[in-house]
């Protein structure tokens, strides 16, 4: 990821990888260094989208945080969604936008 200040962080995973259409694409990730592990809360998880609910919460996050991820319940990452520039992501509501918790935070957007 990038931040605002064109400073650049990324994370890296021993293991990583995305199951089969019939198991809705779940996501399997081991070891991580870099950034902050905030991918491993999504293992096991399969990917959802708006139409496709498949994260353990009682309602929809793809909906709820606009964009399709490997929701639980909800998420401690979320880089697909919104970007915003830094004003509106700080002031903005939680958890609308481009997320990397374990470096950035739940306001990141970028």
């Amino acid at each position: 990821m990038k931040a605002w200040n064109e400073s650049e962080s990324w994370a890296e995973y021993s293991s990583f990888s995305v199951g089969a259409e019939s198991d809705n694409y779940r996501l399997q990730v081991l070891g991580s260094d870099g950034i902050g592990d905030s991918l491993s809360y999504s293992s096991g998880s399969q990917f959802s989208t708006k139409d496709a609910d498949h994260d353990d919460s009682s309602s929809s996050c793809a909906e709820r945080y606009a964009g399709g991820w490997w929701f639980r319940g909800c998420y401690s990452t979320h880089p697909n969604g919104v970007y915003k520039n830094f004003t509106d992501a700080i002031g903005g509501p939680f958890g609308h936008v481009i997320i990397w918790k374990y470096r950035y935070g739940f306001y990141y957007s970028r």
